[in-house]
């Protein structure tokens, strides 16, 4: 169990930190 909820944190991890790239090349691209 601890290592599902381990491997479902790196999952999320990443999926956050594409999203926030997605952000901040939009941001960048509109100023």
């Amino acid at each position: 169990m601890d290592l599902f909820q381990h491997h479902l944190g790196i999952q999320i991890y990443l999926v956050y930190g594409m999203l926030a790239t997605q952000w901040s090349c939009a941001g960048f691209r509109t100023q």
